[in-house]
C-alpha cells in the first residue's frame, strides 16, 4: 500500500540519483515535455523515503528520452515508453530504467499500447493503424488499417479495444481479435467518447453529453451493452480510472467522481481541484489508495502533482514533477506496511518557520537531520537528540529540512529570514 504523507514536497529534487538506484517501489509519472523539444522524461516518487525524482530516464541512461511522453505501459518485468513525436517506443528495465529496445518498425506518431496474447498493440495517429508485434523480441508482425482516428488501447477479454477520436470527436471503438490479429467489430454508442477502460472483463466509455454524463458497461465476452448510467447532473466529463471494483472520472472540469463499476448506483463526488484554465487535470489517476492529479502549469514549469486519499478526498501530498506530465503508473513489486510510519511522520514538524537563527523539531526524539539547498546540495548536518538547530552561517533563502531515522524520513521546507 502506498502512503503518500501530508508533506509539501513543492520543489524537493533534492536528493541526487544514485548509480544502482531501483525504480520499482513507488509510482512512475509521465512528463510529455514540450512539442518538438527532446525534454520529456519520467519521475518516480518512492515509496520508502516519500521523494520525487525526476528525469529518471535521462540520469540512468545518460541520454535524452525523446520528444513528448504519451504513454506508459507497465507489463512483466518492462515498462514501455510510447514516444509520439520522436516515433519510436522506448522499452527499459522497470525496476533499473535501463534501455533494453527501441521499437521504430511501423511506428508513427504512436498514441497507446496494450498487451494481449503475447503481443504488443500499438495506435498510431499517423496513418490510423494498429501496429502488432510479437512481445517476446518486439518483432513486427502486421497492422490494422482504416481505422480512422485512433486513440487509447485496452484490453478485456479476448479484445483489444481502440478509441476512435478523442475529446467526443468519435463515438466508436474498434474491437480487435488478439487470436488472430484482425478487426473484428466496431462498436458504437450514442454519445462521442472522451474515454475509455477496462477492468479486465468489461470494457467501459465515457461520454460527455448535453444531458450529462454517460458511461457504458460493455461485455468483452459477448460485446454486448451490459449497463449505462446517466449522471444528469454533471457536465463536462474527461478522463476515466479504475480502481478495486469503482470508476473514477474528471466531471465539472475540476470535480473527481467515483462510481461502483456494476453501475447500479449514483456517481458520487470525491474531491475537488484547484482551477488553473487547462492544465486543470491534465493528468489523472488512481493507484492504490490515492487518486492522483496533475496541473501542468501551461507547459512552461514544473507539473503540480497532488495526490488525494480515495477514501475521505482529502490532499495528503503535494509534487513537483516534469514538464506536462500526463498519467500515473503503479510500479510497486510488493506493498508494504507502513501504518506506523505514516502516523510516526504525520507528527513531525518544525518550528518556527520562517527561522531566524535557529528552528526546533517536534514529534521525533532522535534522528540525522540533514539542510539542503534548493539547488539539492547538502549544506549541514546535525545529529539531534532534542536540542535546537542552529542556522547561523546560513544564507537567506529557501531551504530543505530532511529528517531521518530508523523508522521514517520526512522532509520539511523552511524559509530562512
Amino acid at each position: 500500500m502506498y502512503n503518500f504523507l501530508k508533506i509539501n514536497f513543492l520543489g524537493l529534487i533534492l536528493v541526487g540519483q544514485l548509480l544502482n538506484a531501483q525504480y520499482d517501489n513507488g509510482v512512475l509519472i509521465s512528463n510529455e515535455g514540450n512539442f518538438g523539444s527532446p525534454n520529456a522524461d519520467v519521475s518516480y516518487i518512492d515509496q520508502d523515503t516519500y521523494e520525487i525524482s525526476n528525469n529518471i530516464y535521462q540520469a540512468v541512461n545518460n541520454e535524452p528520452l525523446g520528444d513528448v511522453l504519451q504513454h506508459v505501459r507497465i507489463h512483466g518485468d518492462k515498462a514501455y515508453l510510447v514516444m509520439n513525436n520522436s516515433n519510436k517506443i522506448v522499452v527499459v528495465d522497470r525496476a533499473s530504467f535501463e534501455k533494453i529496445d527501441v521499437i521504430t518498425e511501423q511506428i508513427s506518431l504512436p498514441r497507446f499500447i496494450g498487451f494481449a496474447n503475447d503481443k504488443l498493440f500499438v495506435s498510431n495517429s499517423s496513418g490510423r493503424y494498429v501496429s502488432i508485434y510479437n512481445e517476446a523480441d518486439r518483432s513486427f508482425i502486421t497492422k490494422i488499417e482504416q481505422l480512422g482516428s485512433v486513440n487509447n488501447v485496452e484490453v478485456a477479454g479476448n479484445y483489444v479495444f481502440v478509441q476512435q477520436g478523442n475529446w467526443g470527436s468519435g463515438n466508436s471503438v474498434a474491437v480487435i481479435d488478439a487470436t488472430t490479429n484482425t478487426l473484428n467489430s466496431i462498436l458504437e454508442v450514442d454519445e462521442g467518447i472522451n474515454g475509455i477502460i477496462s477492468n479486465g472483463d468489461f470494457l467501459y466509455t465515457l461520454s460527455s453529453t448535453a444531458n450529462g454524463t454517460v458511461i457504458n458497461k460493455i461485455d468483452a465476452t459477448d460485446l454486448s451493452l451490459a449497463a449505462t448510467i446517466i449522471a444528469e447532473d454533471i457536465t463536462g466529463a474527461g478522463k476515466i480510472a479504475y480502481s478495486d471494483g469503482n470508476l473514477y472520472f474528471i466531471g465539472n472540469s475540476t470535480d473527481i467522481f467515483s462510481v461502483e463499476d456494476n453501475l447500479m448506483s449514483e456517481p458520487s463526488l470525491v474531491t475537488s481541484v484547484p482551477d488553473n484554465a487547462w492544465s486543470t487535470l491534465y493528468g489523472f489517476g488512481v493507484v492504490d489508495d490515492y487518486i492522483l492529479t496533475s496541473d501542468s502549469n501551461g507547459f512552461t514549469q514544473a507539473s503540480i502533482i497532488r495526490a488525494y486519499s480515495k477514501e475521505t478526498g482529502s490532499l495528503v501530498a503535494t509534487f513537483n514533477a516534469g514538464i506536462g506530465s500526463n498519467g500515473f503508473y503503479d510500479n510497486i513489486v510488493e506493498g508494504l506496511n507502513t501504518s506506523d510510519v505514516v502516523l510516526a511522520i504525520n507528527k513531525v514538524q518544525v518550528y518556527p518557520n520562517p527561522v531566524a537563527d535557529r528552528f526546533y523539531i517536534q514529534g521525533v526524539e532522535a534522528a540525522q537531520v540533514e539542510i539542503y539547498n534548493t539547488l539539492g546540495s547538502l549544506v549541514k548536518t546535525v545529529q539531534f537528540n532534542g536540542q535546537a538547530i542552529s542556522v547561523e552561517g546560513l544564507a537567506k533563502g529557501v531551504y530543505f529540512v530532511v529528517i531521518s531515522n530508523d523508522n521514517m524520513k520526512v522532509s520539511k521546507k523552511v524559509i530562512l529570514k
